[in-house]
C-alpha cells in the first residue's frame, strides 16, 4: 500500500509539471500514514495536489517578491543618497550661516532693527541646523507655535539678501 500511496504523489505532482523529489514524496507519504485516513488514495492525491499548487504559487509569485525587494532596495538607496547630499549641503550651509547672520544684525542694526532679531535668528539655527524638537524650542523661548512660525519667516527673510544659494536652500528644508 505505502508504494502504492507513494506512485499516487509522483503522479500528482507531475500532473502539474513539477519534478518530484524524493524528500517531498517521503514528506507527503509520512503524513498520509500519519493520519491513517479511510481512503489513503484520495487522501494521498488531495496532499499532494495540494503541496503542488503551493509550489506554483510560490514559483509565481517569486518575480513578484523579487521586484519589489529590488524596488525597495532602489527606494532605499535613493533615500541615502538623497540624506547624503541634504547633509553635505548643510554642513556647507551651516559653515556659512553665521557669517550671513552677523551680516544681516549688522544691516537691521543700522535700519533700527526689531529688537530680537538675534533670537530669531538663533531660532532659526536650533531648527534648521540642531535638529531641536518644536515643543522644546518654544519652551525655550517661551513662544507660542504661531510665534515660532513669525520668527522662523522673519530670520528667513532677514537672512535671505545675505546668504548664497546653499544656504538659503537649507534654511528653507526643514519648514516651520
Amino acid at each position: 500500500m505505502a508504494d502504492t500511496i507513494r506512485r499516487r504523489i509522483i503522479r500528482t505532482i507531475s500532473s502539474f509539471g513539477i519534478e518530484a523529489d524524493e524528500s517531498v514524496v517521503e514528506m507527503l507519504a509520512a503524513k498520509v500514514e500519519a493520519c491513517r485516513p479511510e481512503k489513503p488514495l484520495a487522501f494521498a492525491h488531495a496532499a499532494a495536489h495540494n503541496w503542488a499548487i503551493s509550489q506554483q504559487r510560490k514559483a509565481d509569485a517569486a518575480p513578484r517578491i523579487e521586484a519589489r525587494r529590488v524596488s525597495r532596495e532602489a527606494r532605499e538607496t535613493a533615500m541615502l543618497e538623497a540624506e547624503r547630499v541634504w547633509n553635505e549641503k548643510k554642513a556647507a550651509a551651516r559653515d556659512e550661516f553665521w557669517v550671513a547672520a552677523v551680516r544681516a544684525l549688522r544691516t537691521r542694526v543700522n535700519n533700527s532693527s526689531h529688537v530680537r532679531v538675534d533670537e530669531h535668528l538663533y531660532l532659526l539655527y536650533l531648527t534648521v541646523f540642531a535638529g531641536q524638537p518644536f515643543g522644546e524650542l518654544e519652551q525655550l523661548f517661551r513662544i507660542t507655535s504661531e510665534t515660532r512660525y513669525k520668527w522662523l519667516q522673519r530670520a528667513r527673510d532677514l537672512l535671505r539678501p545675505h546668504a548664497s544659494a546653499v544656504l538659503n536652500e537649507a534654511v528653507r528644508g526643514r519648514q516651520s
